[in-house]
C-alpha cells in the first residue's frame, strides 16, 4: 500500500479503471448531481430545512462537510491524473496495473450502482420514507 499523497502520482493512467471507481465513489462522497450521494444530501438538505433554527446548524454543518470532503479527496484526486509518475515507479507506464477481472468486476459494479442509485432514486427513497413513517407492507 502506499502511505503518501505524492506515491499515487500517475496511477490515473496505470491503474485506469481503479483511479476511475475512486473518483466517482468521491465525487457521489461530495454530494455531486447526478450520483447517489447527492440525493442523500439532497434529503437531508430537506428535512434539515424543514426543521427550523436547529436545521440551519445543520444545513451549515452539512457544506462545510461537502467542501471539506472535496478538499481532502481533489488533493488526492489532482496528482493521481495530473502529475507524472514516481521515478521508481516510470518503467511501469506502459502497462496497464489495475488488479485481475475479480477486482475490476465490484469496481464497475459500485461505479455503475452509484450512478443509477442517484439517477433512479425515486423508488428506494419512497419505500424507505414510508418505512420511517411506519407504513407495514
Amino acid at each position: 500500500g502506499k502511505e503518501y499523497i505524492q506515491d499515487v502520482r500517475g496511477y490515473g493512467k496505470l491503474m485506469p479503471v481503479t483511479c476511475a471507481a475512486f473518483v466517482v465513489a468521491g465525487m457521489s462522497l461530495v454530494g455531486t448531481p447526478p450520483l447517489s450521494g447527492f440525493v442523500s444530501k439532497f434529503n437531508l438538505l430537506s428535512a434539515a430545512a424543514d426543521a427550523g433554527a436547529l436545521g440551519v446548524i445543520a444545513i451549515a454543518a452539512l457544506i462545510i462537510s461537502a467542501i471539506l470532503t472535496a478538499i481532502y479527496l481533489f488533493t488526492v484526486i489532482g496528482p493521481m491524473y495530473f502529475r507524472p509518475l514516481n521515478a521508481d515507479m516510470a518503467h511501469l507506464k506502459d502497462f496497464n496495473r489495475d488488479p485481475n477481472w475479480m477486482m475490476i468486476v465490484p469496481f464497475v459494479l459500485l461505479i455503475i450502482m452509484v450512478i443509477a442509485l442517484g439517477l433512479w432514486s425515486a423508488p428506494l427513497v419512497t419505500f424507505l420514507k414510508n418505512v420511517a413513517a411506519g407504513v407495514t407492507f
